[in-house]
């Protein structure tokens, strides 16, 4: 065998195990998508789609995010090693800047894995954070989600709105406004009254920015100028809770 043939040959034998090698990798994929339609398997579209939406429960919400991708590794493997794999429920303590666990086994009294904190016990808690607010979980799965949250309220209360619904979004949040756009179609979903066009999250926020003449913090006046412009419905929050507002009706009444 010559040189020549035999270079050709090891090159061709590269290229066989990288193709291979490929293969195994990607087989991974298939379990993930086998777990997840196992998980959402006889559930109800609202379950179906909040497990899907869930970036703690879906591989898929997270996919082309690696940054998110890092955090969620992050906080799966804190959380499991306090847990112990899900044996027990770990405390799990929200703040204003993030997120603690508590994990006895760790083997430093305090390290921080951007964005979360791992202590070994409550007294080595951070002196702004109490441990009032805390709850226990066994797995990331028991996180809640803002997209998950925003679908379900969506699907929850589409039943509400007639099909020919004109509805103004005063919320800044580009995932509901994907979410309602899709769930109530062909109803029309708006931030704002000229209708620019919205192409990702930068363009969405910049109309938020822009306040087109409407006061987004006053209700009762931005009620006022949204029927006059032909909306139906309005989505906003009140007292921190997110509502329906129908226009027609006083202020007093209009809240679902």
């Amino acid at each position: 065998m010559s040189a020549r043939s035999a270079a050709k040959r090891f090159v061709d034998w590269l290229v066989l195990i990288a193709i291979i090698a490929m293969l195994l990798w990607s087989c991974r994929a298939f379990f993930d998508f086998g777990e997840l339609f196992l998980r959402i398997s006889g559930k109800t579209l609202i379950d179906r789609g909040s497990t899907g939406a869930s970036e703690w429960q879906s591989f898929l919400a997270r996919s082309a995010r690696p940054e998110q991708e890092k955090s969620f590794s992050k906080i799966h493997r804190a959380l499991a090693q306090a847990s112990e794999g899900g044996k027990n429920a770990a405390r799990v303590i929200f703040f204003e800047r993030g997120m603690i666990i508590v994990n006895p086994h760790t083997r430093l009294p305090s390290q921080t894995l951007e964005p979360i904190t791992v202590v070994r016990s409550e007294l080595d808690l951070p002196g702004e954070v109490e441990s009032s607010g805390s709850v226990f979980m066994r797995s990331e799965k028991e996180f809640s989600s803002s997209v998950e949250q925003s679908w379900s309220w969506a699907v929850e209360h589409a039943a509400e709105l007639p099909r020919n619904a004109q509805i103004f979004l005063n919320e800044q949040s580009f995932a509901s406004y994907l979410i309602t756009a899709f769930v109530w179609y062909p109803r029309t979903v708006d931030v704002d009254p000229k209708c620019r066009e919205i192409r990702d999250d930068e363009t969405f926020d910049a109309l938020f920015s822009d306040s087109s003449g409407l006061d987004r913090r006053d209700l009762s006046a931005l009620k006022a100028k949204l029927r006059t412009l032909g909306y139906t419905h309005l989505v906003a929050r009140e007292n921190g809770v997110r509502r329906i507002l129908t226009l027609g009706e006083a202020a007093t009444g209009d809240s679902k």
